[in-house]
This record gives C-alpha cells, sequence and structure tokens, in this order.
C-alpha cells in the first residue's frame, strides 16, 4: 500500500495497481491490518496525499474498514481530522459512516481537543 501510494498525483497506473493489491487482500466484510492494526484506508487516512477517488474505491471494497481501529484504538475516519483532509474527503466520509452506523465511533470532543493541542490548524475543518 505505502508503495503505491505517493504524495504526488495519483496517475491512472499507480490508482490501477494500488486496487489490484488491495482487491487481493480486502473484502465487503474484511480488509487485512498489519501488526499494529493499521489498513489501506487508515494508510492513506494518514497520508498528506487525499484522492476522493482512492477513498471511495476503499471505502467501496470494505465499508467496515472505515470503522476498524488500529493498535491505538484509532480509526481511519479519526485520523482524517488530524491529516486535514479536503472537505469533499471528509464528507463523504462522515455520509457513509452517519448511513451504515449513525453516531460517531469516536469522541469528538475529546478530538477537538487532540486538534486544539496541535495549535489549531485543523480546527478551520470543524
Amino acid at each position: 500500500m505505502c508503495y503505491y501510494h505517493p504524495h504526488q498525483s495519483m496517475g491512472t497506473t499507480i490508482l490501477e495497481n494500488l486496487r489490484e493489491e488491495v482487491n487481493k487482500y480486502a473484502t465487503t466484510e474484511t480488509i487485512h491490518q498489519d501488526c499494529l492494526g493499521i489498513t489501506p484506508l487508515h494508510i492513506v487516512a494518514c497520508s498528506g496525499k487525499h484522492d476522493i477517488e482512492l477513498y471511495k474505491f476503499l471505502v467501496g471494497k470494505c465499508p467496515v474498514a472505515l470503522i476498524t481501529k488500529d493498535k491505538w484504538s484509532e480509526t481511519p475516519l479519526a485520523y482524517t481530522f488530524f491529516s486535514e483532509v479536503p472537505l469533499d474527503v471528509l464528507d463523504f466520509l462522515l455520509d457513509i459512516h452517519r448511513a451504515k452506523w449513525g453516531q460517531m465511533s469516536f469522541d469528538l470532543g475529546e478530538t477537538v481537543q487532540t486538534l486544539a493541542v496541535k495549535n489549531g490548524t485543523s480546527l478551520e475543518f470543524l
């Protein structure tokens, strides 16, 4: 996953290679997690490159990945707040979450406090 997810433009070839790799290990019910509980969606959410098509593919392939917790009990959705995703990506992820699970799976108040410690740069997204 990290190999195919550069910090530059995703280009069609790179996105297709990434899709092939994810298709090897993911179903609609489960997605591969590494030894730290990290999924491909965690990696994308933590990165500096936020391609909405990639989010749509990953969530479409395995929606449960959106609420899958890693070793630190964080979901990819929580990481999107920390990495300042574009609003269209955040809206997409929140819409999917609301449609499938309703309430948020993390404490928004705690997230706001964490973002505030980061000197407020991400608070503009809230």
